[in-house]
């Protein structure tokens, strides 16, 4: 999945996003003088600022345990079968 990345990469996507927080509270970084802010409210700040605190390293993250879950609200009482349903749906012509 798309979610799981290496050490090496969720260091650097983590040292971006403070780079990126830094832009938001002082306006400080390399981006600041390609970037204008001045028509962020700051509730618009503070809401990027959270989706950014998303991505540093320490924040637990458990893709499989969600997809897990999502599978199984989407399938209910297949969800043991759902090889087979899966396979169904494709050769009835269900799913495109």
């Amino acid at each position: 999945a798309n979610t799981m990345v290496r050490e090496r990469t969720a260091a650097y996507v983590a040292t971006r996003a403070q780079e990126l927080r830094r832009l938001l509270s002082r306006e400080e970084g390399p981006l600041a003088d390609l970037v204008d802010l001045s028509s962020l409210k700051m509730k618009d700040r503070d809401a990027l600022e959270d989706v950014m605190r998303t991505w540093l390293e320490g924040v637990p993250f458990e893709s499989e345990k969600l997809r897990d879950e999502r599978l199984r609200a989407f399938y209910k009482d297949r969800y043991d079968h759902r090889r087979n349903v899966l396979d169904w749906d494709y050769s009835m012509g269900l799913a495109e």
